[in-house]
């Protein structure tokens, strides 16, 4: 082990009456307890002592006063050496950047509790430097002790709530006693007059003081005891907390938590290679700036360009007098402080023509002539009716979302000058029933930010998300999303505007927590699917509407805001839209419980041959679209079912049934023949939930009936089918 990990301290029994201070060794065979350390440096095998051939080369903790320079020989054969032991499996070279956030100068001495295994303790710092928090350390006072790390930004002293998690280390076991160093799961920054808020969960095995401390011992430690930074409790809840400290009688202890840090460097651009954002030669620390540098961008003749489809991070974000920054179409940009802004930042948005586009603005003093030349509208909720822009003057505010048209059919490139937008932003969401209209609520938003929003950390709070896609068909049509499922994505991307629907009047609230790279330059993803889903599309000459319905035993029939989705039914000609309808409610997302039959809308205001088909299932066992207008009954999963359709038929033409259960053929003895044009069967039925489907050799289901009795006799059979 000293060869692998260096020295070993040893706790043994000190009496200068066992040392031989001719040869300096020492041995002691009795059973007086402990009373010092030594450090156990090497061996000799050679050296013979009172206990024998053989000892252990020590190093005294207590100066060099004694031995040879501080240096001793102890037996192997002492009786009380190594029974007590510590080392140290690794270390950190000293770094002029790192720091060390501690209350314990002296370490380790004592242990607090409430007599049982578990108890918690919390501990504050103050922050005086630009830091990256990387690493916790503290002391395992057991056998295989569980130590788990939760770091906050706020303590309330007054209830005792803890907001504002920041970081974590997930629950560790430690092996054996001892002081042990866990890398967070996720380093963080923090600046100048930020605090910190440390809680560490100890479970200790048969131990009942599982927090460790520093404390005054007589002739020992006499340690300076910090008050107001530390606090315990037996169970970590709100409210439970107790302060010990130096002015707290009986409790004047510290904490022994210790956060390991490093001090972060402003980074400046030099652009000695190019433009290129992402080159690390472009950046005088030689490296690309991370989310936790202050990055300051001078005046150089090469300036940073963030290319098509990449993202960029920083903490605070300096633009100096004549500098400039540009952020290509589809990039993104997440800065987690300030953006100081004495030159220009310029943000680039490519827009393809000849369709319609809901968009926002990411800057905060961005005017309608931006898109000057282009069709720009804004929606009204109260009226439910678009506004035509007229003028180049008016005011394009963050967080508010615009329908756009370009005539042609390329694409244009808009620029955006100005302060990208950050921080919180809320909205006023209205909700007005309009005669005529369906989607009352139906408010238009905006992405303020160059970076998207994770659209799933807000659906249970707004629910679900409504895009127009201009690529479907050639007048575009609406997408939904809502905790997973759907056509549209979870991440709305930089400038995207949307809809979200209320049912009462609201505040819409966004911020920073809310940002995320991911979804920048794709609009859409592919949605997760739930255990039993199905999506059914509907088809025309151009594209394909979707209906996506779930079954989760804890919805409700009803429209749940943290699950379902409106259907925003378009008004272009000749588009065939699909929905279900519970409660006179139309859903493009419908999740609810098992149903035998689900009741579907159909619309296409033109006459023509058109498709219902099955684009996905997940374990639905039977899918069988009636038409009931014909009185068909049609298996989906064996082919799309195409009809003709009258703008006089019907919206509530098409029913859905199935089974969420595969179910098994019927294994008994049967007879089944025909006489003349009557079809007979005969069996013995033990399973009363039988049932009999005819086809025909296109696969259409042209018969259904109950299997009851002994025999069932069905007439006028005039065709073909497939029993």
């Amino acid at each position: 082990m000293i060869i692998d990990i260096g020295s070993v301290w040893s706790l043994m029994y000190i009496n200068t009456a066992y040392f031989n201070d001719v040869d300096n060794t020492y041995y002691y065979p009795g059973t007086y307890a402990v009373n010092h350390v030594l450090n156990i440096v090497g061996w000799d095998d050679n050296k013979v002592t009172a206990g024998g051939t053989g000892a252990w080369i020590c190093q005294n903790t207590w100066g060099a006063g004694w031995g040879e320079n501080g240096f001793v020989y102890v037996s192997y054969s002492d009786t009380q050496i190594l029974n007590y032991n510590a080392y140290f499996p690794n270390f950190t070279s000293y770094d002029e950047n790192s720091r060390v956030l501690l209350y314990n100068d002296l370490g380790n001495y004592y242990s607090l509790g409430y007599s049982q295994e578990t108890a918690y303790a919390l501990q504050k710092h103050p922050i005086t430097e630009h830091l990256l928090i990387e690493e916790i350390a503290t002391y395992a006072m057991a056998f295989g002790a569980q130590i788990e790390v939760e770091i906050y930004d706020s303590f309330n002293e007054s209830t005792g709530v803890l907001s504002g998690l920041l970081g974590s280390v997930s629950s560790t076991t430690a092996t054996h006693p001892g002081l042990y160093t866990f890398s967070l799961d996720e380093a963080f920054s923090v600046d100048v007059g930020d605090e910190i808020f440390v809680k560490v969960k100890y479970t200790t095995p048969s131990y009942n003081f599982p927090i460790p401390i520093e404390r005054y011992a007589e002739d020992y430690a006499d340690p300076q005891i910090e008050s107001g930074v530390s606090w315990v409790s037996g169970d970590g809840v709100s409210g439970n907390w107790f302060q010990i400290g130096e002015d707290v009688v009986d409790y004047k202890m510290d904490l022994c938590i210790n956060v390991y840090a490093s001090v972060i460097q402003d980074i400046t651009w030099d652009g000695s290679e190019s433009s290129d954002w992402h080159l690390a030669q472009n950046w005088d620390l030689n490296t690309t700036p991370k989310s936790y540098h202050n990055v300051v961008v001078p005046n150089l003749s090469n300036q940073p360009i963030v290319g098509n489809n990449e993202a960029a991070d920083c903490n605070k974000l300096t633009i100096n007098s004549g500098a400039s920054l540009t952020l290509n179409s589809g990039s993104s940009l997440i800065n987690q402080s300030t953006i100081i802004n004495n030159g220009s930042i310029m943000i680039e948005k490519t827009i393809s023509n000849g369709q319609w586009h809901y968009i926002s603005s990411p800057v905060a003093n961005a005017q309608s002539g931006v898109f000057n030349g282009a069709y720009l509208q804004t929606w009204e909720e109260t009226t439910g009716a678009w506004s035509e822009i007229t003028s180049n003057t008016i005011l394009l505010s963050p967080l508010q979302g615009f329908a756009f048209w370009e005539e042609g059919s390329a694409s244009n490139t808009y620029t955006f000058s100005g302060t990208p937008n950050s921080g919180n932003y809320t909205a006023n969401l209205t909700y007005t029933q309009v005669a005529g209209e369906e989607n009352h609520g139906a408010n238009l938003l905006g992405n303020p930010y160059v970076s998207s929003i994770d659209w799933s950390v807000l659906d249970d709070t707004y629910g679900a998300v409504y895009y127009w896609d201009g690529s479907i068909g050639p007048l575009g049509n609406y997408v939904e999303w809502n905790n997973g499922v759907g056509g549209g994505e979870a991440n709305i991307p930089p400038m995207q505007g949307f809809f979200i629907v209320t049912d009462a009047p609201a505040t819409f609230n966004l911020s920073n927590a809310h940002r995320t790279h991911v979804g920048a330059a794709n609009f859409y993803k592919s949605a997760q699917r739930a255990s039993q889903s199905l999506v059914i599309s509907a088809s025309d000459n151009w594209n394909a509407d979707e209906l996506y319905m779930v079954w989760n035993s804890q919805a409700t029939n009803g429209f749940d805001m943290a699950h379902d989705a409106y259907k925003f039914l378009s008004q272009n000609q000749g588009q065939s839209q699909i929905y279900s309808i519970n409660q006179d409610v139309k859903f493009a997302i419908d999740v609810r419980p098992e149903n035998e039959e689900i009741q579907l809308g159909f619309s296409n205001n033109q006459n023509g041959v058109y498709g219902i088909s099955l684009k996905e299932i997940n374990n639905i066992g039977v899918v069988i679209l009636e038409d009931t207008k014909l009185g068909i009954f049609y298996d989906l999963q064996k082919n799309d079912y195409s009809f003709s359709w009258d703008i006089t038929d019907a919206a509530t033409r098409f029913k859905l049934h199935f089974e969420t259960t595969a179910i098994e053929e019927l294994e008994h003895p049967s007879k089944i023949y025909a006489y003349g044009k009557t079809i007979v069967i005969s069996c013995v039925l033990q399973n009363q939930n039988a049932y009999l489907q005819l086809y025909n050799i296109s696969g259409q289901m042209v018969f259904k009936q109950a299997l009851k009795g002994k025999e069932i006799i069905i007439p006028s059979i005039i065709k073909m089918f497939l029993l």
